[in-house]
């Protein structure tokens, strides 16, 4: 038996209601075509790699500009399951007011050291308190994390009517705990074009929550900066992708070590991977 994709119900051109099924085909579906054809992909890869990414693996959020062209939906999105609780957690802050203030609650897999987005807030117009309960009464009671890194700007003292505190002292009132963040701009974007790329099994070192539809929203739609292509263009949203890239203030990409070595003096599978990592 076949699993059918969700049968939605749309209009026709005709303004009747119809049953539909989508069915996504891909050039691996079609040997016949790539052996009597074997240079069919080369010639799409000539016309451009986002026209080429659009036709072959059904992926049309490519756009002209887009700064995170390595980006695709189907392959870096997954479904919601319940984390582990063994798995190690950390998250990454982004302050805002009147823009909205970010936090990305992470969780890495320990057999492959990938890493899972799982939970966002999002939100402007919260004062640093309002903001500090709202992410603990997203916080479950048995989440425990290795640190929250956060934007520098957290530590600035920020006048009140009483004493002038930072994000980072009404954080710690609420045992929200703070660690400085790097916030060099290339750093950061190295970082996530590194959690964004493929790790030792082939998949992305990163794959995020389809809940999470601020972050994804943001990392489809941010552009480049045609001055500075190895830059994104400001004034964009880019709230949690700052908060994305705080996170990652320490990351390096996963790798499978000592893996021949294991093998040759009979160590279980269980134990023959080294993850190694964030």
């Amino acid at each position: 038996m076949i699993d059918l994709p969700e049968v939605k119900t749309v209009e026709n051109p005709h303004h009747r209601q119809v049953e539909t099924v989508f069915l996504p085909a891909f050039l691996d579906d079609n040997p016949i075509l790539t052996e009597s054809d074997p240079g069919y992909a080369d010639r799409l890869f000539q016309q451009g790699d986002r026209l080429a990414r659009a036709l072959l693996e059904g992926d049309w959020s490519v756009f002209a500009g887009q700064f995170f062209d390595e980006f695709a939906y189907h392959r870096h999105t997954c479904d919601y399951f319940e984390i582990p609780r063994s798995w190690s957690r950390f998250r990454g802050y982004d302050w805002g007011f009147a823009a909205p203030a970010c936090m990305l609650w992470f969780a890495k897999e320990p057999a492959t050291g990938r890493l899972f987005l799982y939970k966002e807030w999002y939100q402007a117009g919260f004062t640093d308190p309002h903001q500090a309960e709202a992410i603990n009464d997203m916080t479950d009671e048995h989440e425990r994390f290795t640190f929250t890194y956060a934007d520098p700007s957290c530590w600035a003292k920020r006048t009140t009517e009483v004493i002038a505190k930072s994000t980072f002292d009404v954080f710690m009132t609420h045992q929200i705990y703070l660690t400085k963040a790097d916030n060099n701009q290339m750093r950061k974007i190295k970082r996530l074009r590194q959690a964004l790329g493929d790790i030792h099994d082939g998949e992305p070192g990163i794959k995020i929550f389809r809940s999470c539809v601020n972050t994804i929203g943001e990392i489809e739609g941010l552009m480049s900066n045609p001055d500075h292509p190895e830059r994104w263009l400001n004034g964009q949203l880019d709230h949690a992708i700052d908060a994305f890239g705080y996170a990652l203030s320490n990351y390096k990409p996963p790798t499978v070590t000592g893996l021949k070595e294991k093998r040759n003096r009979g160590i279980s599978k269980k134990n023959k991977y080294a993850v190694k990592g964030l």
